[in-house]
C-alpha cells in the first residue's frame, strides 16, 4: 500500500498495481461470502502475486477488513 516502505520509481505502475490488488482482493473475498464469518473467509484468501511486496503479511488484515466491509454492504 502506498506510504509503506521506500517510494516507488516514478512511472513504475504502482497505482495500477494497487488498483489490481484491491480489485482482486475484493473479488476473492466476495467469492467466499458463504463462509460463516469474515475471519473464516479471510483465512482462505490467497494472493500469491503479492508475495514479493514489502509487507505481504498485511494480506491477512486487508482481507479481513475487505470481508467485513462486504458483509456490512450486503446487509444494508
Amino acid at each position: 500500500m502506498p506510504g509503506h516502505g521506500e517510494l516507488p520509481l516514478r512511472g513504475g505502475g504502482i497505482v495500477e498495481e494497487n488498483i489490481a490488488y484491491f480489485n482482486n482482493l475484493r473479488r476473492r473475498a466476495a467469492a467466499l461470502k458463504k463462509e460463516s464469518s469474515p475471519a473464516k473467509a479471510a483465512a482462505l484468501v490467497r494472493m500469491p502475486e503479492c508475495t514479493r511486496w514489502t509487507r505481504p503479511h498485511n494480506l491477512a488484515t486487508n482481507t479481513l477488513n475487505m470481508a467485513r466491509h462486504l458483509k456490512r454492504k450486503n446487509k444494508g
